[in-house]
């Protein structure tokens, strides 16, 4: 009978437990290979430097900005060329995209003002809940309470900001990781 008491303990530990899915791609989390859970009391483990984060929010901007050119461009290739509707378009595409390549020049500056991603300390990873990114997603099983997702490189180093999450006990919940706003 001296396994009833561990069985028991198990049972009560899984109750206290949730599944969380987590769904990433590559244009929102571009290279993590891993998501890093950690209790949020640990949050001061994995903060992210403002400048770091700051130069990641003027990418993910960019990059919306470039794919909503990209859109328009295409409009504008199959619009006849000899009417005035589409000399005016192509006027108001021209000035978005003046404005694109100075938001770029924006985000290069930011980019090289901004720290290096450093790799996290052993004793963090350590203390965390782990999974692989596989096809962008990942499952993990956390206990009950409020944690703070990181997605994580090759070398170990945070890819964009950790985010809050609250798990509740025997929840099953996917968190889709959007771009940096």
């Amino acid at each position: 009978m001296i396994g009833a008491p561990a069985t028991a303990i198990a049972v009560l530990a899984c109750a206290r437990s949730g599944e969380l899915r987590v769904l990433a791609d590559s244009t929102t989390a571009p290279g993590a290979v891993e998501v890093l859970a950690l209790p949020a009391d640990r949050a001061p483990a994995i903060a992210e430097d403002p400048a770091r984060h700051a130069a990641d929010s003027i990418a993910a901007l960019y990059r919306a900005t470039r794919a909503a050119l990209n859109a328009r461009a295409d409009s504008l290739a199959r619009t006849d060329r000899r009417t005035a509707a589409y000399a005016a378009a192509y006027a108001s595409y021209a000035i978005a995209r003046d404005s694109a390549e100075r938001l770029r020049e924006t985000r290069d500056s930011a980019r090289r003002a901004a720290p290096a991603a450093r790799s996290l300390p052993d004793s963090v990873v350590r203390a965390a809940v782990r999974a692989p990114l596989s096809r962008g997603a990942a499952t993990l099983m956390l206990r009950e309470g409020d944690w703070w997702l990181g997605l994580v490189d090759a070398r170990g180093a945070l890819t964009r900001a950790p985010m809050h999450v609250s798990m509740k006990a025997e929840a099953h919940d996917t968190v889709v990781v959007r771009p940096v706003p």
